[in-house]
């Protein structure tokens, strides 16, 4: 049985030095994990930013809800200096995250399936380089849900962005 991937966005984005809101809404596409958005050509670097955000967004949760975990873990920066915040206090580095995840959801059928929202995206810099994504998450599993909040602090490494920060409670 196929599961039907839905992923919602609504995307209010703020620019440092001005304010300039920018709605996107996905439209799922059968088989497809792509977020179909319309956002005007008003930035060209800023709109390939986006996109890239998303496309990184959008490889971990369909890494997730096919249970490879380290699929999901590419979109993490990979060094001792990733910070990863919770109620229970600050993980620090990618290979303790990693170990972190592997040992809470050591089954695909406690990874579950994956869903999120994003509720802002706003880039913290004028270059386009460092950004901050929140929004709201949920995970299915056969015995219960589990939801929350998280906030992505996102850099990017010459064109790639990876999470560098993330606070999810």
């Amino acid at each position: 049985m196929k599961r039907k991937f839905r992923l919602v966005v609504v995307l209010f984005m703020s620019c440092i030095g001005f304010f300039n809101p920018i709605y996107a809404q996905s439209q799922p596409d059968a088989g497809s994990n792509k977020v179909q958005h319309s956002i005007p050509p008003e930035n060209p670097t800023r709109d390939l930013k986006i996109q890239q955000i998303y496309d990184l967004l959008e490889s971990q949760l369909k890494a997730w809800n096919q249970g490879d975990m380290k699929g999901y873990m590419q979109g993490y920066w990979n060094s001792d200096s990733l910070q990863f915040i919770t109620a229970k206090g600050v993980t620090m580095g990618y290979e303790t995250v990693l170990a972190n995840y592997s040992k809470s959801f050591s089954t695909r059928e406690l990874m579950g399936n994956l869903n999120f929202e994003i509720t802002k995206l706003n880039f913290l810099d004028n270059n386009y380089l460092l950004a901050q994504v929140v929004g709201t998450w949920k995970v299915q599993t056969a015995n219960k849900t589990s939801n929350g909040t998280f906030s992505l602090i996102i850099k990017f490494f010459g064109n790639t962005p990876k999470i560098i920060i993330d606070h999810t409670f």
